[in-house]
């Protein structure tokens, strides 16, 4: 079994900051985006060794219900996601061995990619066909909304078409509507901005949410606290660690 450390990249720029503004949202006990329920809880790190195949960034949460979330995370700098793409291709059949494990709990937990670099059709339609895919009723309702042409774009039927592809080569057999779109609708696509440095939308979030969480006199911490958990971040990354609030 390889080390964490050269399966995950050893601790990269964008994946420890991804997983300091998760443990940002474990401290302060606020939520995460993609992650179902209230708050989060806890975060885990390059768990493929453990049985789980989206291993980069796993975080659990706590539903106003009482019943544990979860989120899996695969960190990407950049993605097509087109059939050419061989880190789409991976990520794809990692969330598909994901979904298909006798314990994924649809109602409670998601899965996905955060990525770096913005990419314009992802705001213009994949993140429809995953919004679509969520408040459809069943497969066969999601699929005549894709395959409908005067309703749906090309590039959105695309990018079911090559999801559809994948998994079906993966899985060595015919993958059904319903599948699909259970599949689809607990799919993620989180963008973060973390390459931008002070214009980071995702980094002001992290350091204001810090902020909220000092006394009047210690504000101007809250920097120097969200740059220890970048650290930190770094520090678990290489060696498959996790935190807890505590």
């Amino acid at each position: 079994m390889a080390s964490p450390y050269s399966t995950g990249g050893g601790g990269t720029h964008f994946e420890a900051r991804v997983a300091a503004s998760c443990l940002t949202a474990v401290l302060c006990e606020t939520a995460v985006r993609g992650l179902p329920g209230d708050f989060a809880k806890e975060v885990q790190t390059q768990r493929a060794a453990f049985g789980d195949p989206l291993d980069d960034i796993i975080v659990k949460g706590v539903h106003q219900d009482g019943r544990e979330t979860q989120l899996d995370l695969q960190t990407k700098s950049k993605l097509t996601f087109t059939e050419n793409d061989e880190e789409w291709i991976a990520t794809l059949k990692q969330a598909w061995d994901t979904f298909s494990k006798t314990s994924f709990k649809p109602d409670v937990q998601r899965f996905g990619v955060g990525i770096a670099t913005y990419n314009a059709r992802v705001d213009q339609h994949y993140q429809s066909v995953l919004t679509w895919a969520s408040h459809s009723t069943s497969g066969l309702h999601f699929r005549e909304r894709i395959e409908k042409g005067d309703y749906s774009h090309r590039d959105k039927q695309t990018f079911v078409t090559t999801v559809r592809n994948v998994i079906k080569q993966h899985a060595a057999r015919e993958i059904e509507d319903d599948e699909l779109w259970h599949f689809l609708a607990s799919f993620v696509i989180i963008h973060f901005d973390f390459e931008l440095d002070d214009q980071s939308r995702d980094t002001s979030a992290s350091i204001e949410r810090i902020r909220e969480m000092l006394s009047p006199d210690a504000l101007s911490s809250a920097r120097s606290i969200w740059d220890h958990l970048i650290a930190k971040a770094g520090e678990m990354i290489p060696v498959g660690g996790g935190a807890t609030r505590s």
